[in-house]
C-alpha cells in the first residue's frame, strides 16, 4: 500500500465508523480514510466521531466529546459553513454528521471556494470511484432513484403513467430551490469538464427550503424551474428524481458526469442504479442508422454496428433522450416489463430499501407487501409530524 501524503489519525478512523453507522456506508479503504483526513483535522475528526446519529446542538455534540461548549460551536458553525457539516433545524441551531455518498461529496463539493483543497478532494474521489465504489456500488440492485423520461417521447397511445410527468411532479410543490450538480462540479474541478447546463441540482418544498437554509442551494420561482427543465432536456440530459410517487428531489444528469450513469459506461454494467417505467425499442423500418440516438444516449444503449442500430435493453434507463431527439421515428419509448412497484412516500422508500440491502426482495420479493406499506406509512407519519412541529415552532 502506497504510503499517504496525508495524515491519518486514529481520529479519522473512527469518523469513518462513525459516518459508517447510516445506511449509506463508504468503503473502508485506504482512500477514504486519507479523503477524511484532508478534510479535517484531528481534532474535528475527534469531535465529530462523538456526534449523536440524530441532530445535535452544539452543547449535546460537546457534552458527548467531553469538550466546552464555547470551544465546539464556532467549530461546528465553520465546518457547516463549508459544505463538511449539515447543520439547520427551526429555533436552537443542530448538526448532522453526513454520509459520504450520498452526503459529504455532494455538500463540500457544491458549497465554499473552490480552491486547492476542493481541487485534491475532487481528485481523491475520482481515485476512490475508480478503485471499488462504481464496480461494488452497482453490484446491488438498489433503487433509490427513478427515471422521469422526457414526455415528448412518450406517444399519445401510451399516455402518461400517473408520476411520470416532470412538470407536473416539479409544479406540485410551493417552494423550488437549485444548487449546481456536484458530480458536473467536480469532474471540472479535475480537467473533464462537459458542456452541459450545471445548475440543474433541484429540490422541492420542505427539502427546498431545508437546502436553502443550509446554503446549499439558492430559492428560485416558478418560471425558472421550466426554464431549467426546458434548458435540460433540450441539452439531452437526465431526469432523475428520489423513487417516490411525489418527489422532493430531482438533478438532470449527464452520462459523462454523473457517477450512477458514467458507471454504466466505465465498466460495461448493466443499468441497475435507478427504477424505470420505460424502455427504449428501436423501429427497423424508420430507422435511417443516422447515429444521432447514439450520440444522444447517455448510457451507450444505442450503437451503430455495420451501418445497423444495435440495441442493449438492459444498459437503458428508459429517459427518452434518444426518442426526443429522433427525427425519423426510428425509435420509441414502451412500457418496460416487470415494472418496479414505485413507493408511494419516503417512509415506504426507506423499507424499501431496507428489504434490498438485506437481499429479501430476492428471496421473497411478495413477503408481506401489505406490512410493508404499513410500516412504511408510519414512519412517513412520523417525519411528516416533525415538519409540522417545525412549521408551528416558526408561526
Amino acid at each position: 500500500m502506497a504510503c499517504s501524503i496525508y495524515k491519518i489519525t486514529e481520529s479519522h478512523t473512527a469518523l469513518a465508523r462513525r459516518m459508517n453507522r447510516l445506511p449509506m456506508k463508504a468503503l473502508m479503504n485506504e482512500t477514504f480514510l486519507e479523503i477524511l483526513a484532508l478534510l479535517y483535522t484531528e481534532e474535528e475528526a475527534a469531535i465529530l466521531s462523538k456526534a449523536p446519529l440524530k441532530p445535535a446542538t452544539a452543547s449535546r455534540i460537546a457534552q458527548c466529546s467531553g469538550r466546552r461548549t464555547e470551544e465546539v460551536a464556532p467549530l461546528l458553525d465553520r465546518l457547516a459553513g463549508q459544505g463538511l457539516l449539515a447543520a439547520g433545524g427551526d429555533g436552537e441551531r443542530k448538526y448532522f454528521v453526513l454520509a459520504f455518498l450520498p452526503g459529504l461529496f455532494e455538500y463540500y463539493t457544491v458549497m465554499g471556494d473552490d480552491d486547492e483543497k476542493k481541487q485534491a478532494f475532487a481528485a481523491l474521489h475520482e481515485r476512490y470511484y475508480n478503485e471499488e465504489y462504481a464496480r461494488n456500488a452497482n453490484k446491488r440492485r438498489l433503487f433509490l432513484a427513478r427515471v422521469i423520461p422526457i414526455e415528448e417521447s412518450i406517444t399519445p397511445q401510451m399516455g402518461i403513467m400517473p408520476g411520470e410527468s416532470v412538470r407536473e411532479a416539479v409544479l406540485r410543490h410551493d417552494y423550488w430551490a437549485v444548487a449546481p450538480c456536484a458530480c458536473k462540479k467536480q469532474n471540472a474541478l479535475i480537467g473533464r469538464a462537459c458542456s452541459k447546463p450545471v445548475e440543474v441540482c433541484m429540490q422541492f418544498g420542505n427539502a427546498g427550503r431545508g437546502a436553502v437554509k443550509t446554503g446549499f442551494s439558492r430559492q428560485i420561482d416558478r418560471s425558472e424551474v421550466l426554464d431549467i427543465l426546458d434548458a435540460a432536456e433540450e441539452a439531452g440530459l437526465v431526469h432523475v428524481t428520489d423513487n417516490v410517487e411525489r418527489p422532493h428531489l430531482m438533478c438532470n444528469c449527464c452520462g459523462c458526469c454523473c457517477d450512477a450513469m458514467a458507471t454504466i459506461n466505465r465498466f460495461n454494467m448493466p443499468a441497475v442504479f435507478a427504477a424505470s417505467r420505460y424502455q427504449a425499442s428501436p423501429v427497423s423500418t424508420a430507422c435511417k442508422a443516422c447515429g444521432l440516438c447514439e450520440r444522444s444516449c447517455p448510457t451507450q444503449a444505442l450503437t451503430r454496428r455495420e451501418g445497423a442500430l444495435h440495441f442493449q435493453p438492459e444498459r437503458c434507463i428508459g429517459c427518452g433522450v434518444c426518442a426526443s431527439h429522433c427525427r425519423h421515428g426510428g425509435i420509441r419509448l414502451v412500457r418496460r416489463e416487470g415494472i418496479h412497484h414505485t413507493p408511494e412516500n419516503y417512509g415506504q422508500l426507506i423499507i424499501t430499501g431496507m428489504q434490498q440491502l438485506s437481499g429479501i426482495d430476492r428471496l421473497a420479493p411478495t413477503l408481506a407487501p401489505r406490512m410493508s406499506r404499513m410500516i412504511g406509512n408510519w414512519i412517513q407519519g412520523g417525519m411528516d409530524k416533525g415538519i409540522e412541529r417545525r412549521k408551528a415552532a416558526l408561526d
